[in-house]
């Protein structure tokens, strides 16, 4: 049974006046790899964060499977949701395998079974990077930082991962496998995989469904790439100019920013 996510009315205030999220409405029920595009500051992190109870919404509610987040202990969240925060940190003097191994702690209370480390192994086998397993996770550059974070959040097996920028600091190479990855992944294991992408391309690649927000802090469309990646919404949104190709049954964004626009 796939896990049912529902925003409510969700609005959201960083202090009085300050309207993040303004009157979210929308239901993700299927699996498959959803991605949250949009121009900076328009509040595709905070909408994240009120799924997995990082921020509390100002009004409205987002339930999972009809329970309101907010009544929901961390614990029993993390049970439900993996998340992958944007960026990596450097903390972490330890091996990739035990910086990974923390995905799976919320499961055993810290002790580590054997089965934890056969679903280590394999992620770290799909995520490309299985040669790295006894190196030191602040030696690593900071792209294999990224699958190594990525890989913590896929050895949590959840049904709903969340994934805040995952393909920040990797190349172009590595933000298509890693895109492409997640959408297999979710498709095959019956997965609802949330992410944020700045690409409109990869995004378009990929994603099964879009959620395109603009200013001030709404959801201006969702619905498949075919439908959102529009050279007027992208206008709209971006104010960008832009023209749509078709290129393997998906849409292809060739921007064409105008200096005029831009000093504008």
């Amino acid at each position: 049974m796939v896990t049912e996510i529902t925003f409510h009315d969700v609005s959201f205030e960083y202090g009085k006046g300050k309207e993040v999220l303004h009157k979210i409405n929308f239901t993700i029920n299927e699996p498959g790899l959803t991605c949250i595009i949009g121009p900076n500051g328009v509040g595709k992190s905070t909408l994240i964060k009120c799924i997995n109870k990082l921020l509390k919404p100002t009004s409205g509610s987002v339930t999972i499977d009809g329970v309101d987040v907010q009544s929901i202990s961390q614990k029993d969240i993390a049970k439900v949701i993996s998340y992958v925060p944007v960026g990596f940190s450097d903390i972490f003097s330890m091996s990739v395998v035990d910086t990974i191994l923390i995905g799976r702690h919320n499961k055993h209370k810290w002790k580590t079974t054997d089965n934890d480390i056969v679903i280590v192994k394999k992620v770290l086998e799909v995520m490309g990077m299985s040669e790295y397993s006894e190196r030191m996770y602040n030696e690593l550059s900071a792209g294999q930082r990224q699958k190594i974070n990525i890989a913590r959040g896929l050895v949590q097996e959840t049904p709903v991962l969340i994934l805040d920028e995952p393909t920040a600091n990797l190349d172009a190479k590595h933000q298509i496998y890693i895109t492409e990855l997640l959408r297999e992944l979710s498709i095959k294991n019956n997965l609802i995989t949330i992410m944020i992408s700045h690409d409109l391309n990869i995004a378009s690649k990929f994603a099964d469904t879009l959620i395109m927000m603009s200013k001030p802090g709404i959801i201006y469309a969702i619905g498949t790439p075919k439908d959102i990646t529009t050279s007027d919404n992208i206008l709209e949104v971006y104010g960008a100019h832009s023209d749509i190709v078709e290129h393997e049954g998906r849409p292809a964004v060739l921007l064409s920013y105008l200096i005029n626009d831009v000093m504008d």
